[in-house]
C-alpha cells in the first residue's frame, strides 16, 4: 500500500483495513453466548424494536444486541452530525496518536479488550427481552468509542500519505 502510486487502490485498501479494524472492536463480533454474537438475543433499544440502520438510506434495522453495537448505539451518538464532525468530536484535542497509551499493544491484545468488554459491558447483567437505555448506552459509548480512533491509527501507522487518504477512504469504502 506504502509503494503504490494509485492513489485509489490506496484509498481502498485503507478503507477495508479502517473497516476491519472496526469490525475488530465491536464487541459482538468477538464475544458470543450461543446467540450468533448477539444476533439471536432479542432486546429493545430505548423502548423501540428498530433502529436505524444506515446514513444514507434511512433504513431501519430490527433490534437485537449485535444491531445495538453495529448501528443504534452510532447513530444515537451521531445525533444528526456528519461523520467527518462526530470523528471530530471524538478525537477532541488529541493531535496524534504517537506515545498515547491507548496506542500501544497488539491486534490480539485489541481483541481481548474487546471480548472482555463483551463480557463486562455488552452482556453485562442482560436478559433476553431487555430494554437498553440510559446507564447501558452511557457506559457503552465509554468502553467502545473512546479508544477506537486510536488502534486504527496505530494499524495505519501514518506515512506521508495518510492524513490526506483517510477522508479518501471513507468516501470509497461508502461506495455501493
Amino acid at each position: 500500500m506504502r509503494s503504490s502510486t494509485n492513489t485509489e487502490a490506496k484509498a481502498l485498501a485503507m478503507s477495508w483495513v479502517i473497516h476491519l479494524m472496526g469490525d475488530l472492536h465491536q464487541p459482538m463480533h468477538v464475544t458470543d453466548r450461543g446467540d450468533r454474537g448477539g444476533n439471536e438475543f432479542k432486546v429493545t433499544y430505548n423502548g423501540r424494536t428498530r433502529c436505524r440502520e444506515s446514513n444514507s438510506t434511512g433504513t431501519e434495522a430490527k433490534v437485537e444486541l449485535h444491531s445495538v453495537w453495529d448501528s443504534c448505539l452510532v447513530f444515537t451518538l451521531e445525533s444528526g452530525r456528519t461523520f467527518d464532525k462526530l470523528a471530530d468530536a471524538l478525537r477532541g484535542n488529541l493531535t496524534t496518536y504517537k506515545g498515547h497509551p491507548a496506542a500501544s499493544g497488539t491486534m490480539m491484545e485489541w481483541m481481548k479488550e474487546t471480548h472482555q468488554a463483551g463480557i463486562d459491558t455488552a452482556y453485562d447483567s442482560l436478559s433476553n427481552g431487555d430494554d437498553l437505555a440510559g446507564v447501558y448506552i452511557a457506559q457503552s459509548y465509554a468502553e467502545d468509542y473512546s479508544l477506537k480512533d486510536w488502534w486504527v491509527a496505530e494499524v495505519i501507522s501514518p506515512g506521508p500519505f495518510a492524513e490526506s487518504q483517510v477522508a479518501t477512504a471513507s468516501k470509497a469504502h461508502r461506495q455501493p
